[in-house]
C-alpha cells in the first residue's frame, strides 16, 4: 500500500505559500501604482486605469491600502481583528 496523500498535501502547502507570496507582491505593486494616480481629490486617472466607476476611486484606494497593510505591513492587527479586516475588504470591494 502506497500513501500518496502526504506528498500531495505537501505540494499543496507549498503552492499556497507561493500564491500568498505572489498575492502580497501583487497587492504591494497595485497599492504603489494607485498611490501615484490621484491629485488632491481628483481620482479620475486612478478610476480610468483600474476600470472603476466614476466617484469610486477614493474608496477603492482606501480599500487597497487596507489590504496592503493587512498583508504587508508590520502592524499590531492580529488574529480575529485581521480576519475581520480581510472580510471587510472582501465585502466592500465586491460592492464596488
Amino acid at each position: 500500500m502506497t500513501r500518496t496523500s502526504r506528498p500531495q498535501l505537501g505540494s499543496q502547502a507549498i503552492a499556497a505559500a507561493n500564491k500568498l507570496k505572489e498575492l502580497r507582491e501583487l497587492v504591494d505593486g497595485l497599492n504603489d501604482a494607485g498611490a501615484h494616480m490621484w491629485t488632491g481629490s481628483d481620482y479620475t486617472v486612478l478610476e480610468a486605469q483600474f476600470g472603476l466607476a466614476a466617484g469610486t476611486g477614493a474608496n477603492f484606494l482606501s480599500l487597497l491600502g487596507l489590504l496592503n497593510t493587512i498583508l504587508n505591513a508590520n502592524t499590531d492587527v492580529t488574529g480575529a481583528n485581521r480576519l475581520s479586516q480581510l472580510d471587510e475588504y472582501q465585502s466592500r470591494l465586491a460592492g464596488q
